[in-house]
């Protein structure tokens, strides 16, 4: 992480000392900070011998993290995942379980954010990483479903709660239901529904919002 609002601008020579790492929290403009990160994903293929109700199951996960701790991350967040594959072996049915959680106790809205680079881990305000955000934590439930082979379906259910080291905690529900359309010619139409409840808003107590949010995308890869 460099640069950023308030930071001196680097040139192209300089991306090497800043990936080496060679000024960390060093002052000037060179300083940077270094995270790190693993990820691993296991397939089980064939599982139908064992379970007739799918063809195979993905368990996949992240950790990250500070990168100087005794020689592993610190102040970690992570995210596990489970895919279902092929649920009742018609070929058409999938489910995905995600969990994350970034809270690090004892130190509020660490997660891409930064004492010295005040945007922090954004990009035109909106964080690179989970949409959840800081100091928080997301259960996610998706399953997609072909109805035809150029028709697909999908559920998605979604719990949050951020600001998980204050006082008052935001909680967002949503349920979204989607279709997707894959036409001729690499042409994509998708059109979605989300019905959302949040409750104290902005970290507001009391403060609770009910939305309604539509969406209709068209791709056409060349």
């Amino acid at each position: 992480m460099f640069g950023g609002e308030g930071r001196k601008g680097l040139n192209i020579w300089d991306f090497w000392d800043v990936f080496w790492a060679s000024e960390e929290n060093k002052p000037g403009r060179l300083n940077n900070n270094q995270l790190g990160s693993v990820d691993f994903s296991f397939r089980i293929p064939k599982i139908d011998k064992i379970l007739p109700v799918l063809s195979s199951i993905v368990v996949y996960g992240e950790l990250a993290g500070e990168d100087e701790a005794g020689g592993f991350f610190s102040r970690t967040g992570y995210l596990s995942g489970l895919f279902l594959g092929d649920l009742f072996l018609t070929g058409r049915t999938d489910l995905r379980i995600e969990y994350a959680n970034n809270h690090v106790s004892g130190h509020p809205n660490l997660w891409y954010s930064h004492s010295v680079y005040k945007s922090g881990y954004t990009y035109e305000d909106r964080v690179i990483g989970h949409h959840m955000g800081s100091d928080a934590k997301s259960l996610f439930f998706l399953i997609t479903h072909y109805l035809y082979d150029n028709l697909m379906l999908c559920t998605e259910l979604v719990s949050e709660k951020r600001g998980l080291s204050n006082d008052v905690k935001e909680t967002t529900q949503h349920v979204a239901f989607g279709v997707t359309f894959f036409g001729q010619d690499h042409l994509q139409l998708k059109g979605s529904y989300r019905y959302e409840y949040i409750d104290n808003y902005e970290f507001v107590p009391d403060e609770n919002q009910k939305n309604n949010v539509g969406q209709f995308e068209v791709t056409l890869s060349f």
